[in-house]
């Protein structure tokens, strides 16, 4: 089983405000090299407690982000819950947004067709046929559904440029920049 979560050791000046990256879960601080586990034990020394903040960050894999990304962009600009994308519902609207969820997901992410059919209990070709659904309606170009998905993916490209976190390696610990 692959793991959900990308485990990154964050470290600032002790007077720096904590922002951290999109979608953490869950974090742990760090006041002592003996709150420090595996991986990062080996980098305890490097890190000055004194003048140096540290946290343990769990963070979910890219397609999870997403994921929730979406889902809450979905829910603040449409009223449309995860609940909603999973009721049976064939209603036109509902139907709509869950083939968007389908296409943006697929276009944001890494995930494959069976993985994203498993999250809202749809199978794969489901997942493809709602694709098509949204390409058609990008080349058709008319209509309101034209500018949700174009909202939709401007809100997404702007979101996914506020959120990049580059890595950069200093003195062996793996800090986070924003």
């Amino acid at each position: 089983m692959k793991p959900l979560f990308d485990i990154h050791l964050l470290v600032i000046g002790k007077n720096d405000t904590v922002t951290f990256p999109e979608g953490t879960r869950h974090y742990i601080p760090i006041n002592t090299e003996e709150d420090l586990y595996e991986p990062f034990a080996d980098y305890a020394h490097l890190i000055n407690f004194k003048k140096q903040k540290a946290f343990v960050l769990f963070v979910p894999k890219e397609s999870l982000r997403k994921e929730y990304l979406i889902l809450n962009l979905l829910k603040e600009n449409y009223g449309i819950t995860k609940s909603d994308l999973l009721s049976k519902g064939q209603k036109h609207s509902i139907v709509f947004y869950r083939y968007l969820f389908f296409y943006l997901l697929k276009k944001y992410s890494s995930s494959r067709l069976i993985g994203i059919g498993k999250i809202l209990k749809k199978d794969h070709t489901t997942v493809m046929h709602g694709i098509k659904n949204i390409e058609n309606i990008i080349y058709v170009g008319k209509g309101w559904e034209i500018e949700v998905i174009n909202f939709m993916i401007n809100k997404l490209d702007y979101e996914s440029k506020k959120v990049h976190i580059t890595k950069q390696v200093v003195g062996g610990i793996r800090r986070e920049k924003h």
